[in-house]
């Protein structure tokens, strides 16, 4: 009887042992970092599943950043900053986006290319002052973009708005869902796990629980495939491109949307129909493409780009936003 109640308590002490041994190694190899974050979301509606709490200061963000929210619950330099009425002499844009144009891997929103552009349309237009709105959230489709610009952006009274996009915002499966703690639930990856478990939210803080996650996601999907889409492949929903830009005009605000891409030829037939749809576009895959990875990536394990990256992107925007 000792021998096999012996027995019992090895066999349960090896998993966990095991696991805490995983536990300090990936703490030490810092793999799991990008994925910590702060119950910073809360559900919006129907159409646009989730926004960014507002008042926000100096919580972790997801990849590592310092998040501050305004009094809308967009990314900002400074915690509650207030938008009020227009000031004479002010130009307001309005951008919306994914990870990307959040800044995920940008520590601070200084660095990323919406304060990029506005300090360099201050400089290049020293009559006017700027304020650029970021409505961008992680893992948002374009159809929480398009809805964006209906349902939060008039609120700024914006001059100009921007969708800033890469081809696998077309995929409207990105976008997960808010827990009851303000956590994003990716049914994809978290698998068996109902979005409101307590053992889920006791594994957020982790790191070896990331690893696994990822293994058993990566084993489940396969490799991933990154052929490029056929030159004529255009997605159902590219729907919404249609939508924000008949919204916009509806409001009176010109509308432009931004290609983002490492590779030319990454949204097959988009650029030609948006050219069809005579809807104003800029594709900044040359900006993105002249970048190597190492100089690229916000960090080893963050394949987002880095603030050097967002500096390209906000000035390059500065000389094409000049004309507005």
């Amino acid at each position: 009887m000792k021998r096999a109640l012996r027995l019992l308590l090895i066999l349960a002490y090896l998993p966990l042992a095991t696991f805490l041994l995983l536990e300090i190694v990936v703490r030490s190899w810092g793999y799991a970092e990008r994925y910590l974050y702060d119950p910073v979301y809360r559900p919006f509606s129907t159409n646009l599943a989730y926004v960014m709490q507002p008042n926000l200061e100096g919580r972790r963000g997801r990849g590592l950043t310092l998040l501050h929210t305004d009094e809308l619950g967009l990314r900002s330099p400074e915690p509650g900053r207030k938008v009020g009425p227009r000031a004479p002499g002010e130009f307001r844009i309005a951008i919306t986006g994914d990870s990307i144009t959040f800044g995920e891997g940008v520590r601070l929103a200084e660095d990323t290319y919406p304060e990029v552009l506005r300090r360099a349309l201050d400089a290049r237009k020293p009559g006017r002052t700027h304020r650029v709105f970021n409505f961008a959230c992680s893992a948002y489709s374009v159809k929480e973009m398009a809805f964006g610009l209906r349902e939060r952006m008039p609120a700024v009274q914006p001059d100009l708005v921007v969708m800033a996009i890469f081809a696998g915002d077309f995929d409207l499966r990105r976008t997960p869902v808010v827990d009851a703690y303000g956590y994003h639930h990716d049914a994809k990856r978290s698998g068996f796990a109902a979005p409101d478990a307590w053992y889920k939210r006791a594994l957020r803080r982790s790191r070896a629980a990331y690893l696994l996650r990822d293994l058993r996601y990566t084993l489940l999907q396969g490799k991933r495939h990154r052929d490029l889409p056929a030159a004529d492949w255009i997605p159902e929903s590219y729907a919404y491109v249609r939508q924000f830009h008949a919204d916009a005009r509806q409001l009176g605000v010109p509308p432009l949307v931004v290609l983002m891409a490492q590779r030319p030829g990454a949204f097959g037939g988009v650029p030609a129909a948006l050219e069809r749809d005579r809807i104003p576009w800029i594709d900044l895959t040359p900006v993105l493409a002249r970048f190597p990875p190492g100089a690229y990536q916000a960090s080893r394990f963050d394949h987002h780009p880095s603030a050097a990256v967002h500096q390209a992107i906000g000035e390059t925007l500065a000389d094409v936003l000049g004309k507005y």
